[in-house]
């Protein structure tokens, strides 16, 4: 450095061109700096088998998706090489619990993490067996040596809204007779849902006008199905819902949805093998004509 300054005051005295000045001043410059970026590392510990001393970039490994499925929790540990360059080589796994669940995660993570230059006796030098242990499991922030396991899933939406998960649903069916009279009614029920989707414990809490849709309502909820509604990774069982059927005039502010609303022209003739089996339970019914309890005349 003192040839450097002594060439940058002859270059002053001499009156060389000003671009020649500019050089000799950046490299004293470039010098002094790296003569006090010495001095300072000089000053902090030495920690050549901290796997994090140096590190410029680290990189989480993968969770694979064994891991995430089963929940698993663990350690995988592991040596390293660092080149005098300040690349990761020779990735050799000492530990692991459970046994290989990480491995794989763990040396192509590694391989991509890198250091700055360490340094002895004044020249870039190569750090042999660095230890490091990677964690896994619940809980956590994620670290350059902890993967926390990803958040079980849960079902958006609110499950007491009728149609959160709503898989299928029968179209409303508007009565015959109340179509051509231009009846309009609603009826409101309470039910259950098992924890895989289906409609149980179905029970009418008011109709409008009383009686006349509570059975055309009943048979269409029976018919609807649920996807699972899960918290935290776990199907629930959704008790007291409540779901509201319109028939003929829609009030104000209610929804048009066809599972739950028949309009007076939404009317529908039954089928040869209902309107059988409606006149086994009922003899009194003839052939010909349609079922009393489908509100057809």
């Amino acid at each position: 450095m003192a040839s450097m300054y002594m060439l940058y005051c002859i270059s002053i005295n001499m009156g060389y061109s000003g671009m020649l000045k500019s050089v000799f001043s950046r490299a004293l410059i470039s010098i002094v700096a790296m003569s006090v970026s010495a001095s300072a590392m000089a000053d902090e510990p030495q920690r050549p088998l901290d796997p994090m001393w140096q590190n410029s970039a680290c990189v989480n490994p993968m969770m694979p998706r064994l891991v995430i499925k089963k929940r698993l929790t663990g350690h995988t540990s592991a040596l390293f090489d660092i080149t005098d360059d300040g690349k990761v080589k020779n990735i050799r796994i000492t530990d692991s619990e459970p046994k290989g669940a990480m491995d794989g995660a763990v040396k192509r993570a590694l391989k991509r993490w890198s250091y700055f230059l360490y340094f002895e006796d004044g020249y870039a030098a190569p750090r042999k067996d660095v230890p490091i242990t990677f964690t896994f499991g619940e809980g956590g922030d994620a670290t350059c040596t902890h993967i926390p396991l990803p958040e079980l899933p849960s079902t958006a939406g609110d499950p007491v809204d009728p149609y959160v998960q709503l898989k299928q649903c029968t179209m409303l069916v508007m009565q015959q007779k109340e179509a051509r009279k231009e009846i309009s009614g609603s009826v409101t029920l309470r039910y259950d849902i098992s924890k895989d989707g289906k409609v149980e414990n179905i029970q009418v809490v008011k109709s409008t006008p009383e009686g006349v849709f509570d059975d055309n309502a009943q048979r269409a909820l029976e018919r609807w199905k649920y996807h699972e509604f899960k918290i935290a990774g776990e199907p629930i069982e959704r008790p007291d819902m409540q779901v509201d059927f319109f028939f003929g005039a829609l009030p104000d502010g209610a929804s048009d949805n066809r599972c739950g609303y028949a309009p007076w022209d939404a009317t529908n003739v039954i089928t040869a093998m209902e309107f059988e089996e409606e006149r086994q339970q009922k003899p009194g019914v003839k052939v010909g004509r349609p079922s009393p309890s489908h509100g057809k005349n």
